[in-house]
């Protein structure tokens, strides 16, 4: 993977250099829920509890100034999820404020609302990985884990249309 991210290679050093010599922590990576929305209801999900109505969402200069925060506390890789991410609707704007050079942007996602459409709009961001969640092999399982029907099959399609 750092062959394909080797403009990484400087703000490694930097970090290290941050760790080992200035003795200073140092941020990895996040993973960066930008939303509770999310169609499935999944037994395993930790966001659908902490979502509170009463509240407002980040805004999107909210979610761009955390990016800021993050890089600058040194995270080399940032994980968008959610709930479910592509349920956001800045998402594309997100992936695209992440310098290449700075992080490697992952989405993880259910791909219950991935189509080809916005995994066009999220590679030409500069989308880095792509994570499908996929719970169980076997579709009735794995439906059921999800809390909703044909999630196997839209997270297999997420798959094939990734590749």
């Amino acid at each position: 993977m750092l062959l394909r991210h080797a403009c990484l290679i400087p703000k490694l050093l930097r970090n290290y250099k941050r760790l080992l010599i200035d003795r200073e922590p140092v941020l990895r990576s996040v993973d960066f829920s930008i939303t509770a929305a999310c169609p499935c209801a999944c037994k395993h999900c930790c966001v659908a509890p902490l979502a509170d109505s009463t509240r407002q969402p980040m805004s999107l200069e909210e979610k761009v100034n955390a990016i800021d925060q993050i890089l600058a506390l040194g995270a080399v890789a940032i994980n968008f999820m959610g709930g479910e991410p592509l349920a956001d609707p800045d998402l594309p704007a997100l992936v695209a404020h992440v310098p290449r050079c700075e992080a490697v942007v992952v989405v993880t996602t259910n791909g219950v609302l991935l189509d080809e459409a916005s995994l066009d709009r999220l590679i030409g961001a500069g989308l880095g990985i792509l994570a499908v969640s996929l719970d169980e092999p076997d579709p009735a399982a794995h439906d059921a884990f999800r809390g909703r029907a044909g999630t196997f099959a839209a997270a297999m399609a997420a798959v094939v249309a990734a590749r």
